[in-house]
């Protein structure tokens, strides 16, 4: 790129440019890849050798020639074998540079965190492509820490809270750490990603109000991150009134961590909730209708369709959890069947979005939206309960015999069972959670 380099190195630059770059997190508009990685390679050459590491790693599991080959043929072994290495040496010389960029770091400069924040990015989506979910999630955690110790330096500096790990995104970013910070947070809110921590480590925010018309989908994202994070907020909130009044009237010292949060979440629906966190609520759902008042009158492009769908969800489940958060019994629920329904077409469609454009993938690479161009907050955790006939009634009958705090999991029909990812961190179950994403078909996960 900027260095002399053999032509292993020139064919992995290239095959960034022409392929690599379209399975990269970020917004497709705002986020240019290809300039960002040229950009800073100009004067941190450790950034091109991640930049090849990653290029060669995908290029190992597509087709020798990017546009040519049919789709689902795969390359020679000894191709892909001399890939790998070659991948695996520029991604140890990359990540040997970087734990010298870290240990240098004390007051961190904005130049200083960009090049970090790229290197720990491009080595995620490298673990991502070669199925290394733990070591991609470590990658993830070490950004995350990075931006979250250049959070308490200014907030130390400006004499604001140092431990309030809210970062206000920028609706018209101005610098490449704007966009980087963007997607780190968003690939934080994805409990999909095992960083090793139970809850986001950051939260997105927006000190500007909501307009009455977003120019763009990039500045309604934005906005639609603010909404998500001040609700993580007020759940957060919840459960902590929560939390003493179940010790009073449960022993859950023998409890598992899961099992409380559990019997926390049915909890909310009798909770008396302080006036301070009544009144937070109260004004989030005004905020809510101006964001889908804004978001009704944007112009619809269609390369933007999979942001559009994104939005559509998300929002969705944003307005879904705070309509619902005491609601009587899950008999409220039936009254959302419709939209459930819509909201699960708008699922597989965006899924048929995601699939390879051209003929760069073969079988065996994960599909885009694993770390795709529009990564989005709860992207992959929106759980949406499929409706099914008789849901309605069985929903009815095990009300009848529900415990105190929560029903018995053998009430819930089968057809009304769905996959928890928490549950497959139990070794018990048989379940590999770092796999479960890339195997070839569904499994279904029973409550215990």
């Amino acid at each position: 790129m900027f260095m002399v380099m053999h032509m292993k190195g020139s064919m992995a630059s290239d095959f960034f440019r022409l392929c690599t770059v379209h399975k990269l997190p970020g917004t497709s508009q705002a986020l240019s890849w290809e300039s960002l990685t040229l950009q800073i390679s100009h004067h941190e050459p450790v950034v091109t050798h991640a930049v090849i590491a990653l290029a060669a790693i995908h290029r190992s599991q597509a087709p020798p020639r990017c546009a040519s080959d049919s789709p689902g043929t795969t390359p020679p072994a000894d191709l892909v074998s001399e890939q790998v290495d070659f991948a695996l040496d520029q991604y140890r010389k990359a990540v040997s540079h970087l734990r010298s960029y870290i240990a240098a770091l004390s007051e961190p400069t904005n130049a200083q965190v960009e090049v970090v924040l790229l290197l720990t990015l491009l080595f995620f989506c490298f673990d991502v492509l070669r199925a290394e979910d733990e070591s991609a999630g470590a990658h993830l955690y070490t950004g995350l820490k990075v931006l979250c110790e250049r959070l308490q330096c200014i907030a130390i500096r400006e004499g604001g809270d140092s431990q309030r790990h809210v970062l206000d995104l920028r609706t018209l970013p101005h610098t490449n750490l704007d966009l980087l910070a963007q997607t780190f947070v968003r690939l934080d809110a994805d409990l999909t990603l095992h960083t090793g921590q139970d809850h986001a480590l950051l939260l997105p925010g927006c000190d500007v109000p909501i307009p009455k018309l977003f120019s763009s989908i990039d500045e309604a994202t934005v906005h639609l991150d603010a909404l998500g994070g001040e609700l993580m907020e007020i759940l957060f909130a919840i459960t902590n009134v929560g939390r003493p009044v179940l010790a009073e009237e449960y022993d859950t010292s023998a409890t598992d961590e899961d099992t409380v949060e559990c019997y926390l979440n049915a909890m909310t629906r009798r909770l008396a909730l302080p006036n301070d966190l009544s009144t937070q609520i109260h004004l989030f759902k005004p905020d809510c209708q101006k964001w889908m008042s804004a978001y009704a009158q944007l112009r619809q492009k269609k390369e933007d369709e999979p942001a559009h769908i994104l939005a559509s969800i998300n929002f969705f489940l944003i307005w879904f959890t705070i309509t619902n958060l005491q609601i009587a019994s899950e008999m409220g629920y039936d009254s959302h069947h419709a939209q459930l329904i819509h909201m699960v077409d708008f699922c597989e469609r965006y899924l048929s979005l995601g699939k390879p454009r051209g003929r760069a993938d073969c079988h065996t690479t994960r599909p885009a939206f694993t770390t795709g161009p529009r990564t989005w907050p709860g992207s992959s955790t929106v759980n949406l309960s499929l409706p099914c006939s008789g849901t309605k009634s069985a929903w009815r009958r095990r009300e009848r015999g529900l415990s105190p705090v929560i029903g018995r999991p053998a009430d819930i029909p089968e057809e009304a069972r769905l996959l928890d990812s928490d549950l497959c961190l139990d070794p018990g179950n048989g379940i590999n959670m770092s796999n479960i994403c890339k195997q070839g078909r569904g499994r279904r996960v029973y409550a215990t």
